[in-house]
């Protein structure tokens, strides 16, 4: 509608963005670079698709660039060190050690830049002070969360406590006959994207991300909640509520018409979404012909990945060292519980 006006073209490379249509997005930044010159906020949206696509260097110019205008970014900084191994004398890492020490930043900015720190002292083989700054920026993200490690590993035991309550004949043979689905699940950072790169290798199978639509239509039908409006602290409340076979149908009606427009005329459709393996017996249910893999890592790798890791989405049991190990152990007594519900 406008197509004179650079912020139209930064608003459709967003939008094409958040779709996965990274070639898209990039010409439209670059289009709206060239009708109102070099704009850093722009520049920085280039730079994160340049990244996020693999093209390491040409995102790094990117990032120089709005490093030029604007030094403490810090949303471009932590962008920065994710693309590269600095060291003790780059400007980078001298900005992030000066904003370390600012008492104005708020908690989730603290959070950056305490695993932004991490992951350059961990590139140093500076391994002592890496997890200090890990620990630090979890402890910062965590002011600013709503949930709690207690709150998700509360919410496995409730969801146990469910389904052996469930009338199994009552409900078998109900669920929908597609065997569309492909579900990869398993604690985070565990492989599930490895998995999904080699499956979408196939013929005929698409790689759909981390797609909330199993919880939206889990809660939906089974709790009675909307999937992104709801905290774990506020799943499957009522313990006289258990589901029947009406709501493994709609569940598997209402997941297969959110997956269709994702499926590229694939025959089989990759849902990598780690947290699925909490809603794992309502697809077993729904989708009693899906394939479902549990991808499974050593548990100290994946326990200090994950607390490396920024995680933005309400995860709050990466936030800690000891929340991270209670919940790997909640998440593999909670596996363990669906093997022995069905076995195979």
């Amino acid at each position: 509608l406008f197509p004179t006006e650079p912020q139209a073209w930064n608003y459709r490379g967003v939008l094409s963005a958040a779709l996965g249509d990274s070639a898209d997005a990039v010409a439209c930044y670059e289009k709206a670079l060239a009708l109102g010159g070099p704009d850093p906020d722009i520049l920085a949206n280039l730079g994160a698709i340049q990244a996020s696509s693999g093209n390491t260097a040409a995102a790094l110019a990117t990032l120089d660039r709005v490093l030029l205008a604007r030094p403490d970014d810090i949303r471009v900084l932590r962008q920065y060190v994710d693309c590269t191994r600095l060291g003790a004398d780059d400007d980078v890492y001298k900005a992030l050690v000066r904003l370390s020490g600012s008492d104005a930043l708020s908690d989730p900015d603290r959070a950056s830049v305490a695993y932004a720190l991490g992951k350059v002292c961990d590139d140093m083989c500076r391994y002592g002070d890496a997890i200090r700054h890990f620990i630090a920026g979890g402890a910062a993200r965590a002011r600013s969360r709503a949930t709690k490690a207690a709150d998700e590993i509360a919410l496995l035991d409730r969801i146990k406590e469910i389904f052996p309550r469930i009338d199994a004949e009552a409900v078998q043979g109900r669920g929908s006959e597609s065997g569309k689905p492909i579900f990869v699940l398993g604690l985070p950072r565990s492989g599930t994207t490895l998995v999904e790169q080699i499956l979408a290798g196939i013929d005929d199978v698409t790689a759909a991300g981390e797609l909330p639509y199993l919880r939206n239509a889990v809660l939906r039908h089974a709790d009675g909640r909307q999937g992104n409006r709801t905290l774990p602290s506020w799943e499957f409340l009522d313990p006289d509520r258990v589901p029947g076979a009406e709501t493994f149908e709609r569940i598997g009606r209402d997941y297969l018409a959110m997956i269709d427009a994702l499926m590229q005329g694939s025959a089989r459709v990759v849902d990598k979404q780690p947290m699925n393996d909490r809603y794992l017996g309502f697809a077993a249910l729904a989708f009693p012909n899906a394939t479902i893999i549990h991808c499974v890592r050593d548990l100290r790798d994946t326990c200090f990945s994950c607390i490396s890791k920024n995680f933005e989405a309400e995860i709050a049991f990466t936030d800690t060292l000891e929340g991270m190990a209670d919940y790997a152990l909640a998440q593999r007594a909670l596996m363990a519980f669906w093997e022995e519900m069905f076995p195979g």
